[in-house]
């Protein structure tokens, strides 16, 4: 069983999959990742804003506002790593040279790492369309072929394969000139030549979404 039926079969989980005009894949990438990264995100924040963000040694005789000051201080000033066996050093340039200077941003990393992984999808949603053909009207028709009747499966059916029928024909190039059985001959060599009239914006277009998906993964290593 694929993931996608597992979290197809979960009604609740089942509502935050969208539109379904993609694979498992890409909603593993735009759903869950960025929900888990969300949430990641909260209770780093969480940590940060309703508890104590950082907990610092203290001298003995600093108490109340002494160390409040002192625990804020070392927040939003950089920490540095030394081993437990390693004395502390004194030259700064030492210490500058360890610095961590990434904990305070870590909620809004986490943030922008989502974002990442939403990114492919906003742009499939937004652009899909540019083929002239609307894919979540297709896909919720065929969806609710799924539990009608035979005779509303079939016409249901029937809709569909209309519709698109009269999507090819309107948007049918006409062979005039040779600049556009070029267009054609080139389209049927090569997928990635995105044209709405020789009917390969949309295979086209996903594979660059695909390309992103896969392009986002790999940078995420790297941020």
């Amino acid at each position: 069983m694929s993931i996608g039926a597992i979290i197809g079969g979960v009604p609740s989980l089942k509502k935050l999959q969208g539109a379904s005009n993609d694979d498992w894949v890409d909603r593993l990438n735009h759903v869950w990742t960025v929900f888990l990264l969300a949430l990641f995100a909260i209770v780093v924040s969480t940590g940060q804003f309703v508890g104590d963000p950082i907990h610092c040694w203290c001298p003995a005789e600093f108490t109340g506002a002494y160390v409040d000051y002192a625990k804020s201080y070392c927040w939003i000033k950089n920490t540095y790593y030394i081993p437990m066996d390693t004395p502390i050093p004194i030259d700064h340039a030492s210490r500058e040279s360890e610095e961590l200077t990434y904990y305070q941003w870590v909620p809004l990393i986490l943030l922008f790492m989502a974002f990442m992984f939403k990114f492919p999808n906003i742009i499939w949603r937004l652009l899909n369309g540019g083929s002239g053909i609307n894919l979540d009207k297709i896909v919720d028709m065929a969806e609710k072929t799924q539990l009608g009747s035979p005779d509303d499966r079939d016409k249901t059916i029937d809709h569909i394969a209309k519709y698109m029928d009269r999507w090819l024909e309107t948007h049918r190039e006409y062979h005039w000139n040779r600049i556009v059985r070029a267009k054609q001959a080139l389209a049927r060599c090569c997928c990635f030549f995105c044209n709405k009239r020789a009917g390969t914006y949309l295979t086209a277009f996903y594979l660059f979404i695909k390309v992103l998906y896969v392009a986002n993964c790999i940078s995420q290593f790297f941020i």
